[in-house]
């Protein structure tokens, strides 16, 4: 979907699913590695450094978990 046609349903959704869930994944191992020990590697298509047109808001959620 354009960005200019993503009205705040459709964004508050994605972005729920993009970085709210990395973010929730990542609480929800803290525990055990802070005890254990380990390592979190987020992953993200090459649409964030990139992109096409139509898909504005996942260029925009890849683009925050390629920030170093």
């Amino acid at each position: 979907m354009p960005i200019e046609d993503t009205d705040d349903e459709e964004w508050d959704y994605t972005f729920r699913a993009g970085a709210s869930a990395t973010l929730w994944g990542m609480q929800a191992l803290f525990p055990s590695m802070k005890a254990e020990g380990g390592r979190i590697v987020n992953f993200a298509s090459g649409s964030g450094k990139g992109g096409e047109y139509v898909t504005g808001m996942t260029i925009m959620l890849n683009g925050g978990r390629h920030m170093p």
